[in-house]
């Protein structure tokens, strides 16, 4: 009896041990796994569309336009691997790295470790529609000039795709687990925002169906009217989908092949590497270790028992990727104000806006981040009412930090009307948000990760998240209503809205505090599940 290599001896355990978790938190009810799923679908049906008239058109002799619409395709795929499986590893909290820890407490070798990790991401449903997906791209192949080439090349391509997704994640985990990642995270995305600044400074222009890039008096083209020549094309050559479609229409085949193999070895290899720094270097939530013990200090113009609570939430939540998100989303609006400052009246707003609905998942989850934990607030000489202010007021300051660099854009602009009425209408809103968030939070609440995004399940589930941001609207309609009389009208329709939104926010915190003390009990065992 031939013994099966131990990956596969441990799937069953891994589709059982998966699907019991989603069972046991009820992620079926939250709005990520389900969400996940329904947009890998559609880019399932989009590939299938797009496969289709690729097979059509290679098969009645186009083989120009059938190989534009399989690179289309490939393209897909590929973004696809990279994209969903970061939305399911972020939604979920596998960590990045968390999971392949919690494998190294078995006796594997890292070959191991990397199959069992890859097989137990693959037991999830968003990946069977990837895998299909992936297949769907071989049909078009087989009708191509030369289908022998052309479809090695896409097997290849897709255990690329494959790997690749799974290096990437293993890398993030490599990165994110500590703070100095984080900040060599930050240095990069600074980085890349200098050449994302000139072209934003640069203008494009369409002439004769050539497209041009103008930047301090010099031009490139980036595109010419045959689309043979110009940057574009010439970094067209570095796309993998380019490598197959070369391979299939039997144009520089044995390259193509050449570079897709050496592309699948790049990707085994910086997942083998990413993993074993996680496994040397553990991430600090899981690595049992004690830190550094670090004082808490009083909060000027809170009451004692508020003050370090306050403080204690801030660490947290600047422990979380909606931080640093929240923090380049206010530098890049700051930034872009003075590259473009005709941009200045739309750029502000929408980047108070981005700024709350990247950080929805707070108020929706005031005791994610403290776990089971949460019911120590019950052995404090404090209310269920002061419990949930704390968690309040945490958010109310992360917010304003973030919102810092957008005011100072504003007032070094001059736009004071319009600096004045982003604030109330951001106050306004978040406090309406926090209101119904703390009751989100006590009746369905979820476990967060710190070094990651959002939580394990979004607590309420997707329409919460949905009524999160329709609180927008009141807003929105505020402004384009009052625009046309002038700024400081749009500002005194602002204050009218917070006025209105204090009042509910009053009513609602005390009503949470009452159900904070009810339900102290269920919420222990919620956050508790994992």
């Amino acid at each position: 009896m031939a013994v099966r290599p131990l990956p596969l001896q441990l799937l069953p355990y891994l589709w059982r041990a998966w699907w019991r978790k989603q069972e046991k938190r009820s992620a079926w009810q939250g709005a990520n796994t389900g969400i996940v799923i329904l947009l890998a679908v559609f880019g399932l049906i989009g590939v299938l569309t797009s496969s289709a008239f690729a097979f059509k058109n290679l098969r009645a002799d186009n083989p120009d336009t059938g190989l534009v619409l399989l690179e289309f395709c490939l393209n897909s795929v590929l973004m696809g691997w990279l994209f969903i499986p970061i939305m399911v590893g972020s939604t979920t909290a596998e960590g990045r790295g968390l999971q392949p820890v919690r494998l190294g407490q078995y006796p594997l070798s890292l070959g191991n470790l990397l199959s069992v990790g890859m097989l137990g991401h693959l037991v999830q449903p968003a990946y069977w529609i990837l895998m299909v997906s992936s297949l769907c791209v071989l049909a078009p192949l087989s009708v191509a000039p030369n289908p022998a080439m052309g479809l090695a090349a896409g097997v290849l391509y897709i255990f690329f795709a494959g790997w690749l997704a799974w290096s990437v994640e293993i890398f993030g985990g490599a990165l994110f687990s500590s703070r100095r990642g984080r900040e060599v995270m930050m240095l990069i995305m600074s980085i890349v925002l200098v050449p994302a600044l000139l072209i934003v400074n640069g203008d494009f222009k369409v002439t004769e169906g050539a497209i041009t890039f103008t930047f301090s008096d010099h031009t490139w083209l980036l595109l010419s009217a045959d689309a043979t020549t110009g940057l574009f094309a010439q970094m067209r050559i570095l796309s993998p989908a380019v490598w197959v479609s070369g391979a299939a229409s039997g144009k520089g085949a044995f390259p193509g092949l050449a570079l897709l193999a050496l592309a699948l070895a790049s990707s085994i290899s910086l997942a083998s590497l990413s993993l074993r720094r996680v496994m040397l270097h553990p991430p600090s939530s899981l690595s049992g270790g004690k830190g550094a013990l670090r004082t808490i200090g009083q909060m000027r113009g809170l009451p004692t028992v508020l003050g370090p609570l306050v403080i204690k939430e801030l660490r947290y939540l600047t422990r979380t990727l909606d931080h640093l998100m929240g923090v380049g989303m206010g530098v890049a609006a700051l930034v872009w104000v003075f590259v473009k400052p005709d941009h200045l009246p739309f750029v502000l707003p929408l980047a108070a806006v981005n700024i709350v609905i990247n950080e929805a998942a707070i108020p929706l989850n005031n005791f994610g981040l403290d776990g089971a934990g949460a019911d120590r607030y019950r052995l404090l000489p404090m209310t269920g009412q002061q419990a949930v202010l704390t968690k309040n007021l945490a958010y109310f300051a992360l917010v304003g930090i973030h919102l810092v660099p957008v005011v100072l854009a504003g007032l070094l602009k001059g736009a004071w009307w319009l600096t004045l009425a982003i604030i109330l209408g951001t106050a306004a809103v978040t406090l309406v948000t926090a209101a119904g968030g703390n009751m989100v939070s006590i009746s369905s609440p979820a476990r967060r990760a710190f070094y990651n995004f959002d939580s394990k399940e979004q607590a309420g589930g997707s329409l919460a998240l949905f009524l999160a941001m329709l609180v927008w609207l009141a807003p929105t309609i505020v402004y384009f209503g009052l625009v046309w009389l002038g700024m400081w009208a749009v500002a005194l329709g602002m204050l009218v809205l917070l006025g209105g939104a204090w009042l509910i926010y009053r009513a609602w915190l005390k009503r949470a505090g009452r159900a904070f003390n009810d339900s102290a009990e269920t919420m222990r065992e919620r956050l508790g599940k994992d």
